[in-house]
Parts: structure tokens; sequence; C-alpha cells
């Protein structure tokens, strides 16, 4: 900014940290890895979130929230599930917790077809009958069907085009 005062604007932040694991940050001061004087500016307030795979009562009303998000941001009518979807939701783990979640909605809308989002448009290891604890293996590339994600890609694709002025 230049140094015309006018051209000031005050604004007020709020700082959210946030950690994740099973380690606490008071842990992480103990063992020399966080610093202490910054624990106590920070520590105001905690809140103690579990997991999701030990709050599952809230996967419904997460998964009606994510499907909203994504089906505007991607201008896509609202999806719903299938019952074997939503019941492969209910078993899966959630080690990505709300984020997983997210990914795993998002990635479903893009590549569903009609309405209502199915078993199969849910990554393998999130429909699979006795679905892991642990998300697949990030060092090995996911196996999929190409067909679907060109179909997706031209989907998007065909959507901008009719977007653009």
């Amino acid at each position: 900014m230049s140094g015309n005062r006018s051209s000031l604007v005050w604004a007020e932040a709020r700082v959210v940290p946030a950690t994740s694991g099973d380690k606490t940050l008071t842990a992480a001061v103990d063992e020399g890895r966080f610093r202490q004087d910054l624990y106590f500016r920070l520590n105001a307030m905690t809140i103690v979130l579990p997991p999701l795979r030990e709050r599952l009562d809230d996967l419904p009303l997460l998964v009606d929230h994510f499907l909203r998000v994504h089906c505007a941001a991607s201008s896509k009518r609202t999806r719903t599930l299938s019952d074997e979807a939503q019941e492969a939701l209910q078993r899966y783990a959630w080690p990505g917790n709300v984020r997983e979640l997210s990914h795993v909605l998002e990635r479903a809308i893009v590549l569903s077809d009609g309405p209502r989002i199915d078993l199969t448009d849910l990554p393998a290891h999130v429909a699979a009958p006795t679905a892991p604890a642990t998300a697949p293996d990030p060092g090995k590339p996911a196996r999929f069907s190409h067909l679907p994600v060109w179909k997706a890609v031209h989907r998007a694709t065909q959507a901008r085009r009719a977007q653009a002025p």
C-alpha cells in the first residue's frame, strides 16, 4: 500500500490452530518439538474432536453438506446416495477423517452419471464389503478404469465451455 493513510484498511483476524494424530501439543512441548511460550499463547481454548470413525452419527449430516457444496461447485444438480453407498460410507473407518469423506464424495459426484451416487461411483477401498481400517498406500497408484475418468473430464470441459462468455 502507498503511504496514504486513507488507503489503509483495518482487519481483525482469529487463528484457529489444530493438531492431528494421537500426540497432543503438550507432549510436543515436553519433547522440545514445540515452543512452550507459543503453546501458552495459542492455548486459550481446547476443543477435543474425536475422529470421524468414533462419531458415525455425524456422517449423514456431513454427507448432505458435502453433496450440496460439491454439486454447487461443479454446477451439477444435487446428488443422493443409494442405500448400498450409504451403507459403505457407514462401514468404512475413515482414517482420513472428514477431509477424506469430502474428497470421496467430490470424486463420486464427478464420476456419477445420474442423480444418484451408487456403490460403483465410490473408490474401491471405500465400497468394499469389508472396507479396511486404513486408506490405500499413497505410494501406489490408484487402480481405476480410464473410461469414467475420461467421461468426467469430458463433462467438466463441456460445462466450462457452456459457461464461457
